[in-house]
Formats: C-alpha cells, sequence, structure tokens
C-alpha cells in the first residue's frame, strides 16, 4: 500500500482514499468501513440497507452494468476493521461546490442533468428479483420510522409534528415498486470533467417509490450556489422530467415528486437530528465536527420547505419552521 489518506468522518461512514501498487503500477482506490469503535447508532442504523446487503448490491449493479464502483474486496472484524470493503476509485470529484463552481466542470454542468436522468432511470428498471433482498418502504413505513426516531431523541418539536400531519393527509398512492438509491444527489455521484463517472453510497438503498429519488434529488439543500435551478442545481424540474421520462418511459407525475420532495425536507431534518445526537452522545473516537455541521443544518429542512418557483398548488406553500425545541 503506497498512501491511504482518509477524506471525511463521514455521515455515517468512514472514507478513506488508498493508492496501492501492484507490478509497478498505482491502484487508486476507495475503502468504506463503519465508524472507528465499530459500534453504530442504533437510531441512525434503522435507516440503513445493512454494509453486507450493501456490498451485495453494489457487486449486482456493477454486474449489471450500471456505473457504480466495482467491489474489490470485503473486510471483517479479523482485519480490524469491521464490516468494511474496498472499491475501485472512480476517476472525478464528489464535491458539489466543485461540480457547480469550478469553470473547468462547465462541460460536465451541461450534461449532467441528462446523465443523471438516464442513470436513475436505469436503476429503477433493474429487475427486483436480480437484486440482494432489500426492504420494500412506503411513504407511510419512512414517517412512521422517522417518527420513532424524532421519538428516541426525545425532542418535541412543533414544527415537525406539523409536517408530519401535512405528509401524513397527503401519501400518494401506491406505485409501482423499483429499486430506488435513497440518496441521489450531488456528493453520491462522481463527476469528472465530461460528466457523470458513476454512482456511489448505496446505504440507504430500498425498493419503493422510484418518484422520491427525483424529488430528493430536486431539494433545495441539494442545490448549494445555485437555487434557482431546481434540478441538483444544475436545471430545470422540466429539464430532468423530461429527460428521465424519455429514459425511462414513463410518465412523471409532477405533483407525486413535489410530495417526495417536501418528505424529503422531513427525511433531512431527522438526518441531521441523528448526526447532532452522533456528535453529542457517541463515544470520542466516533464523534466528529462534521456531525455537528450536519446537525446544525436541521433549521435548513424546516426554512426551505419546497423553493419558491414550484408549479402551483398547496404544496409549494409548505413551510415548517418552528422557532422552538431546537436541539
Amino acid at each position: 500500500m503506497a498512501e491511504a489518506e482518509r477524506l471525511s468522518a463521514g455521515a455515517s461512514q468512514e472514507i478513506w482514499a488508498l493508492t496501492a501498487i501492484a507490478d509497478g503500477t498505482d491502484i487508486p482506490l476507495i475503502l468504506r468501513r463503519p465508524p472507528e469503535s465499530g459500534q453504530e447508532d442504533d437510531l441512525a442504523s434503522s435507516m440503513l440497507t445493512g454494509k453486507q446487503v450493501e456490498i451485495e448490491l453494489q457487486r449486482t449493479l456493477h454486474d449489471l452494468g450500471i456505473n457504480v464502483p466495482e467491489v474489490i474486496a470485503e473486510l471483517d472484524d479479523e482485519d480490524g476493521v469491521g464490516m468494511a470493503f474496498i472499491m475501485e476509485r472512480l476517476p472525478g470529484v464528489a464535491v458539489p461546490q466543485k461540480i457547480l463552481g469550478d469553470d473547468s466542470y462547465a462541460d460536465a454542468r451541461s450534461a449532467l442533468v441528462q446523465q443523471m436522468a438516464d442513470s436513475l432511470a436505469r436503476v429503477h428498471n433493474v429487475s427486483t428479483a436480480a437484486l440482494p433482498p432489500l426492504p420494500l418502504l412506503t411513504a407511510a413505513d419512512q414517517l412512521a420510522r422517522f417518527r420513532a426516531i424524532v421519538d428516541g431523541c426525545d425532542l418535541h418539536h412543533s414544527g415537525l409534528e406539523v409536517a408530519f400531519s401535512w405528509l401524513d393527509a397527503r401519501q400518494p398512492t401506491e406505485s409501482t415498486a423499483t429499486l430506488v438509491h435513497g440518496d441521489f444527489r450531488l456528493g453520491n455521484v462522481i463527476v469528472d470533467h465530461s460528466g457523470l463517472s458513476g454512482i456511489i453510497d448505496w446505504e440507504l438503498a430500498h425498493i419503493g417509490d422510484p418518484m422520491s429519488d427525483l424529488g430528493w434529488l430536486c431539494m433545495r439543500s441539494w442545490r448549494f450556489s445555485r437555487p434557482e435551478l431546481p434540478a441538483a442545481g444544475l436545471g430545470s424540474r422540466g429539464e430532468l422530467f423530461d429527460a428521465y421520462a424519455k429514459a425511462a418511459n414513463v410518465d412523471v407525475d409532477a405533483e407525486r415528486v413535489l410530495f417526495w420532495e417536501a418528505f424529503g425536507n422531513v427525511r433531512w431534518a431527522v438526518i441531521c437530528l441523528l448526526q447532532v445526537r452522533r456528535f453529542l452522545v457517541a463515544s470520542p473516537e466516533d464523534s466528529h465536527i462534521e456531525h455537528a455541521a450536519i446537525g446544525r443544518r436541521l433549521d435548513e429542512a424546516q426554512d426551505r420547505g419546497i423553493a419558491t418557483g414550484a408549479p402551483a398548488g398547496d404544496l409549494q406553500r409548505l413551510r415548517f419552521r418552528s422557532r422552538r425545541a431546537r436541539p
């Protein structure tokens, strides 16, 4: 091994960039491993697919030709790193601010809406029979899980309660369930100067409504410095929906996607809550300032709801700001 560099604490995993040497050739790799202590928070773990399933899923998708990094090796407790795996390091970066702001990525930005739509369509069209066992999660299932997490954190938050009630009353009818990435956005795709290089971070994958991936991608939080461009800071909803509809050969229900966009803000609030909880109660080796930085973004989810410019209707007016009971 020539070198190893820790890239970040990660929201739930440690990420290391490795460079191996074989026959005099450098081989760029990535190591994904659990927290340093090997102990994952029970509440946070309730949202995760599970490391073994994540590994199997990534291997399956790579074999099916989906642009995900190839899994090179699995590691376990005997290797001293817990349930971890090593995968190829694809060319490019996953830093949204660089992708959206660096002039050298201008060509990539012009291609990414189409490329992300195409990639999502391919993911959603994978036969579920070919996949390792993944949970089937409806909106109701996930809302119940989020409520349990909020209760487990002993948070009494009037704003979140309003949001839960709003979403409960507007749950969409069941649709054809597909593989869902669960966290598809800038930051979880690798981008080089020509565009999308690969999709990473499958730890929240499940079977569910494919429109949830589109809604999550359009959240204000994932537009970073370009809030006026709903599709990941890269383009309009119309551009994204048209590209996806053509690639997936389905009609996109814009109101359904907007439900999932609103839903995503509650989900993001819960994730922020888990991160600040991890910073406050985890062991010293598992508590990092990055968790606190994510946790303080709880207000972001409350303030933004669905950004101005969404199609008309009460969905665009959802806001759940509260000045009470902030963690």
